[in-house]
């Protein structure tokens, strides 16, 4: 028995998530905690005869067709190897008004990568390096945990800022 590549699809044919896999029944099962497991429709897959093989294939697969719910590979959400910008002046980074999400946004990527990404800082921290990604990306605001690990308070952070609307995604 080889390794099979697949892939989820939603009814109207989007590519949701590529992956692979040595038992196709219990990694499906896996991503039944994910909030979009509820949007699969169709599975297909291919098998493979060694995981070097089925690796390459996901990856390339990953990186042409650009499912919406992979991270790895993805030439648009791998984890962030680069710290964001600076925020400009105009967005506060403390006194009265306290911190912006953006300039916890900044603070936290830039942690990250002084510790070689994020992946690397979160484990160090034990915090899902997905959800530290989320957070960096803007599709998820920061918890208590995690601002205490950056060193800065709830309270001081303004909680009516919008987060971003492109990068509401959660990833596995």
């Amino acid at each position: 028995m080889g390794y099979s590549v697949y892939k989820h699809w939603d009814k109207d044919g989007v590519l949701l998530y590529v992956g692979q896999c040595k038992n196709l029944k219990q990694r499906t099962a896996a991503h039944n905690g994910a909030h979009w497991f509820k949007n699969i429709a169709e599975i297909t897959s291919e098998i493979f005869p060694n995981k070097q093989t089925a690796l390459a294939e996901e990856k390339r697969l990953i990186q042409t067709e650009m499912p919406l719910y992979n991270t790895v590979h993805h030439p648009d959400r791998e984890p962030l190897m680069n710290p964001l910008p600076e925020p400009p002046e105009h967005i506060g980074k403390s006194g009265s008004d306290g911190f912006t999400i953006h300039y916890v946004r900044y603070k936290l990527s830039k942690k990250c990568y002084e510790l070689g990404g994020v992946r690397e800082w979160a484990k160090k921290n034990k915090i899902a390096w997905a959800y530290v990604y989320a957070v960096i990306r803007g599709a998820q605001k920061p918890s208590k945990k995690l601002l205490k690990k950056i060193g800065m308070k709830m309270e001081y952070v303004l909680k009516s800022e919008p987060l971003n609307p492109m990068a509401n995604v959660q990833y596995d």
